[in-house]
């Protein structure tokens, strides 16, 4: 995955509430 090079500010606590923002975002396509 490429999530570091489009947020390279994240911290861990927040990746995942990024990566289940992505997995939500994706499933509804």
């Amino acid at each position: 995955m490429k999530i570091e090079l489009l947020i390279p500010e994240v911290l861990p606590e927040q990746l995942d509430d990024f990566l289940a923002l992505l997995l939500s975002l994706m499933s509804e396509v």
